[in-house]
């Protein structure tokens, strides 16, 4: 939707090659994540600790091998705007996070948006996820408002409401906002 420009990484190259991938591949071990990002385990691990400190993955599930219990690591709901940030793809962020929050109707709107938002929001839906601890319909609302201000063709705007017409809750809550919005401009005619 936009002229996406390269942003810069908010990771280190190994913390943001694991970010990645669990992103793409959906929750792992750390040895699995190992083998299959072919790096050593200890870097490896000290990533996945300071990743975990960060609040950007976090244990999950276990899966057992050989009798011993292994938790599985995937990204919490901001680890999840932070990949989007690092340059994840938003459908696949989708289908793994509808299967690890099943329930997190906002942040499945925010990957749903993702396509037709601008890399910069996500970074304020980071800094939001970060204060907040979570994503609310309010900060869904003013996302897609700040997007709408951009300079998106009629065409873009369209298809972005197409896809929020898919979660009312959200759809509501922005035609409110637009409401008000459009109340005070009339105000503010009225002096001017």
């Amino acid at each position: 939707m936009s002229k996406h420009k390269k942003q810069s990484s908010l990771l280190p190259p190994l913390q943001r090659l694991i970010v990645l991938h669990l992103a793409k591949n959906g929750p792992q071990t750390i040895n699995e994540t190992v083998k299959k990002i072919k790096h050593s385990y200890k870097p490896s691990w000290i990533a996945f600790n300071s990743l975990e400190d960060k609040g950007i993955v976090k244990k999950g599930k276990t899966k057992e091998y050989r009798g011993n219990e292994y938790p599985l690591y995937w990204l919490t709901e901001g680890g999840v705007i932070v990949a989007l940030v690092e340059g994840a793809s938003p459908i696949e962020l989708l289908t793994k996070s509808k299967e690890v929050y099943p329930n997190n109707q906002n942040l499945q709107y925010a990957l749903e948006m993702a396509p037709h938002l601008n890399p910069e929001i996500f970074r304020i839906l980071l800094i939001t996820v970060q204060s907040k601890g979570k994503l609310t319909t309010a900060d869904l609302a003013r996302m897609s408002l700040t997007q709408m201000e951009t300079d998106n063709t009629l065409e873009e705007v369209r298809s972005a409401l197409e896809t929020m017409k898919k979660y009312p809750k959200e759809y509501e809550r922005l035609k409110k906002q637009l409401s008000a919005m459009q109340e005070n401009l009339d105000k503010l005619a009225t002096i001017l």
